[in-house]
């Protein structure tokens, strides 16, 4: 907001500097100025949004769906990544968030891209 305000400052100061006849004598910094200010006001509300919406978020998964394309069991599929069936079992139902390689091995043995099979969901 400091930001902000040192901006409108700024403007204030171009369109009434002591020495200048007429208000916009020098249209050009006024607009870069108007412009720039646009810029960083967008930036900053879509920076405000993007935080509302991930701290929103959690991480949700199309694992059930894949595995049954593959005709895969949870048993399966576990075996082929190296963990529990009750780890597969928590990860479809949302209840164990998986690691990175986890996912990685996941999306590697059911073919897919991880963004295929994981993804952020809001609520």
């Amino acid at each position: 907001m400091a930001i902000l305000l040192l901006a409108l400052i700024t403007v204030t100061m171009m369109i009434v500097a002591p020495g200048n006849d007429e208000p916009f004598s020098k249209p050009l910094p006024f607009i870069a100025v108007l412009v720039a200010l646009a810029v960083f006001l967008t930036l900053y509300l879509l920076s405000g949004l993007k935080r509302m919406i991930l701290e929103n978020a959690h991480l949700a998964n199309r694992l059930k769906e894949l595995r049954a394309r593959h005709g895969l069991t949870q048993a399966a599929l576990a075996e082929a990544v190296g963990v529990t069936r009750k780890t597969i079992n928590t990860v479809e139902n949302n209840v164990f968030t998986p690691s990175a390689t986890l996912a990685l091995k996941l999306a590697t043995a059911l073919q897919v891209s991880v963004e295929e099979a994981f993804y952020l969901k809001e609520g």
